[in-house]
C-alpha cells in the first residue's frame, strides 16, 4: 500500500510540474499519460501526449532538456532514498484511438 501512495504522489507531483512549465514550445494541453517505474524507483519512463503531435520532436526535446528541473521540483517534498533518472517518451495511443474511431465511423453505413 505504501508503494502505491508513493507512486501516486510522484505522478501527481510530476503532472503538476509539467503543467506549470513556462516554455512556448510546450503546449498547454500536454498531458502525462503514463509512468513506468523500474524496481526501486531508480528510473522512470514518463509518457506524454498532446494534440500538437506534429511538434512531438520539439516537445520531447524540450522536456528532456528540462527534466532535471522538473524532477528536482516535483520530488522536493517527497522523501526518497535516491532521485530517479527520468526520460520522456511520446504516447501515441490517443492518436491511434482517434484513427481507429475515424475508420470505424467511415465503415459504418449512414442512417
Amino acid at each position: 500500500m505504501k508503494q502505491l501512495s508513493i507512486f501516486k504522489s510522484i505522478k501527481n507531483a510530476l503532472a503538476r510540474e509539467i503543467s506549470q512549465l513556462d516554455d512556448p514550445r510546450i503546449p498547454p494541453d500536454l498531458t502525462l499519460t503514463k509512468i513506468d517505474f523500474s524496481r526501486g524507483y531508480g528510473k522512470m519512463d514518463v509518457y506524454i501526449s498532446s494534440s500538437s503531435s506534429h511538434k512531438k520532436k520539439t516537445i520531447l526535446h524540450t522536456m528532456n532538456i528540462a527534466k532535471r528541473r522538473i524532477i528536482s521540483r516535483a520530488l522536493s517534498g517527497l522523501r526518497l532514498r535516491k532521485i530517479p533518472k527520468l526520460d520522456f517518451f511520446w504516447d501515441d495511443s490517443v492518436e491511434k484511438a482517434f484513427k481507429i474511431n475515424d475508420l470505424l465511423n467511415k465503415s459504418l453505413p449512414d442512417d
